[in-house]
């Protein structure tokens, strides 16, 4: 029924009080407090597994007590933000627990470097070239408020200012140090830039088109650079280049090969911005219309 949980805690309760001194109430707290933590109750959770843990920390119920307890502590920090920055510039999204405060690093890449696959999935091999292998073009850090309740919590944080234009992996960390064990490494990828790029696909036609546009106003952008890259699993290559026009519009035909995928990366007056996806380029099969 509805009050079975209330009964179940109320029972837990009466076992722990009258097998206090024996290791199976430690047993019974873990219980105990794995219910209360489902409800949400992290301090009360805390407060039952740190009995149990301290009362009989030999045990196997203090054992499981122990392992909630570090599973209620511990630390982490995510971030979440806009993929393009220009004025105003945007928040920083923080979703933490249990730290005070982050660090950030900012690592430059080159928009033909950015676009290439190896940088599509941030694994631990990626995540550790970008730790020793790039210099951060910035770093700053910014104080959180206290999760005494050990509920997750998202913070909004200005975004720097001073990146020039371009393309980044913002990276978030608990640790000053950047390091792996003990710690949560989030990414961000972003491009600073004032330029905006809308695409779509054609397919009936077997066209891929956009526009380049300013982002600010979104006035078109007449002369800008469009290059078009041929994607496979393990590389990208240059495999196509036009302007847009005086209304910022620009089109690529098929080009008969459908086997890979394309992205799309444009220039305009030294800035750069590429394509969030890659795109299909190949004309669609028309059935003719059956016969009446």
């Amino acid at each position: 029924g509805p009050e079975k949980t209330t009964l179940y805690i109320a029972a837990l309760e009466r076992f722990v009080e009258e097998w206090a001194e024996h290791e199976i109430a430690a047993r019974a707290l873990y219980e105990w407090a794995g219910v209360v933590h489902g409800q949400g109750d992290y301090v009360r959770a805390h407060a039952l597994a740190s009995r149990g843990w301290a009362e009989h920390p030999d045990s196997v119920g203090g054992a499981w007590c122990y392992n909630l307890i570090q599973q209620i502590v511990a630390k982490s920090a995510t971030i979440q933000t806009e993929r393009v920055w220009n004025d105003p510039l945007p928040d920083i999204q923080v979703t933490y627990r249990n730290v005070t405060r982050v660090f950030f690093r900012a690592i430059h890449l080159s928009a033909e470097e950015a676009i290439q696959p190896v940088w599509q999935y941030i694994g631990r091999d990626e995540l550790g070239m970008l730790l020793t292998q790039f210099e951060p073009a910035l770093a700053w850090d910014a104080d959180l408020p206290a999760t005494d309740d050990y509920q997750e919590r998202t913070e909004s944080l200005p975004a720097p200012e001073g990146l020039e234009k371009g393309f980044y992996f913002i990276l978030a960390s608990h640790d000053p140090a950047f390091e792996k064990s003990d710690n949560q490494v989030s990414i961000a990828s972003i491009w600073v830039s004032d330029l905006a790029l809308v695409v779509r696909s054609l397919y009936q036609d077997g066209l891929v088109e956009g526009f380049v546009l300013d982002a600010n106003g979104g006035e078109p952008l007449a002369g800008a650079k469009v290059m078009r890259y041929k994607c496979s699993y393990w590389t990208c290559w240059l495999d196509g280049q036009t302007s847009s026009d005086k209304n910022g519009l620009f089109s690529f035909s098929y080009d008969g090969d459908w086997t890979y995928s394309y992205l799309f990366l444009v220039e305009y007056e030294g800035q750069k911005l590429a394509t969030e996806n890659t795109y299909g380029i190949y004309l669609a099969q028309i059935d003719p219309a059956p016969n009446e």
